[in-house]
Formats: C-alpha cells, structure tokens, sequence
C-alpha cells in the first residue's frame, strides 16, 4: 500500500520525527555533564541545519562528527554563558515566587532577563556550527543576526516558549517528551526559519563545503 511506502508523506513523517526524537536523546545524554552542554548544541544544531535542508543521514554520525569538530570552541563559549544561567536560575529560584506560588517582581524580572538571553542563545550555536570564526566575531555577528532578522528571531523564541510552556503546563501527562524531544522538537523548528538568513551569508566556498556534506550524508 503506498501509504506504507517509504516516500509517503506519512512514512517521511514518521522518519523525520524518529531523528527528532533521537537526535533530542543524543543531545541530552552529551548534555549531562553540564560542561559538555555547548559542544551538545551545536552538535544538535549541525544536524538540525541538515534535517532542515532534508539532507540528513545517519543522525548519530553526524552529530558526534561535529561534537568532536567543534568541542573546544563550543564549550568555551558555553563556560561564558553559563554563569548567566546559573545566576538568572539562582535568582529565580530564591526570589521567584511568593508563598502562594505566584511570581514576584523578583521572578518575572529574571525572566524577562531570560527571554532577553534566549534569542542570543538560539543563534549562537547555530551559527558555531555553521561558520568557522573566532569567539569575539560570533558574538557580534549572533547580536546583528538576532536584530538584524528580528521578526525570525521572534518565531524562534514562540516556537521555544511554546513547547517548553506546553510541556511544563501539561507536565504529569507529557513528562515523557523531555527526553524524546525538548530540545530537538523547537530546535527543529528554529532551523526551518534560519536556514534561509544563514544561507545569506554563506560564502561560495563554504557553500560548496555544505553541499559536499550533502552528498557525503546521501551516500551514509
């Protein structure tokens, strides 16, 4: 039956959504030693970037390939981001609620904080994974990317907030999602809508690089 054929609609589906899941499992467990959380990102954002143009292949490969390519850089970057998490989650965690649960002035501010932050983040380590360039460069061109393409910015942040609000609202009956698709699932979405801004500026060279690595994932 063609419904169960391989190049339905209903089996690229099921096929995409399995790397979606499997990919969030790949991300999270390199994740857990917090330190290695960098190096995780980018490696979820590399084959995101892949998935987006529908030229994934074997997902596992292809994310330790740029976990190991981009290791040093990636969790450099992420020792600097980090103590503004662990302050904006401190924080919030001391000051955020009142006794009757509702947020404090304390709480939304850090908040606010956060969701200040994230557009910054939700580039970065595309862009790490992306663009060879020193760290000083990219944080500057994740700063003009972020404003410089504002309305994209703000579907990504939707499309995070969303999920993260849908899960964490709906925790006792979805609690199994975290592991299967908290990062990947809005990850994903955020890679269909920068794709095109990163195409923009790609250099010809790296856009040849980019095909290569096309062909190289068909042929896995």
């Amino acid at each position: 039956m063609k419904f169960f054929d391989m190049d339905s609609p209903v089996s690229r589906f099921l096929t995409k959504l399995f790397d979606i899941v499997w990919l969030n499992i790949l991300t999270m467990i390199c994740a857990l030693p917090v330190v290695t959380a960098g190096a995780s990102f980018t490696a979820m954002h590399y084959v995101l970037l892949h998935m987006a143009r529908n030229e994934e292949g074997y997902i596992a490969k292809s994310f330790f390939k740029a976990f190991k390519q981009n290791f040093r850089q990636a969790t450099l970057v992420w020792l600097m981001v980090l103590p503004f998490l662990l302050l904006y989650s401190g924080i919030f965690a001391f000051f955020g609620r009142n006794g009757d649960g509702r947020l404090t002035a304390a709480g939304i501010a850090v908040l606010v904080a956060f969701i200040l932050l994230l557009p910054f983040l939700l580039f970065l380590f595309p862009l790490l994974a992306r663009f060879e360039t020193n760290i000083p460069q990219l944080y500057k061109n994740t700063v003009l990317i972020m404003f410089g393409h504002f309305r994209i910015t703000l579907f990504m942040v939707l499309a995070h907030i969303v999920c993260w609000y849908a899960i964490w609202k709906w925790l006792a009956y979805v609690a199994f999602l975290i592991p299967l698709m908290f990062f990947s699932l809005p990850g994903y979405i955020s890679a269909v809508l920068y794709t095109p801004v990163l195409k923009k500026y790609e250099p010809e060279e790296q856009k040849e690089e980019l095909a290569g690595e096309a062909e190289e994932h068909k042929e896995t």
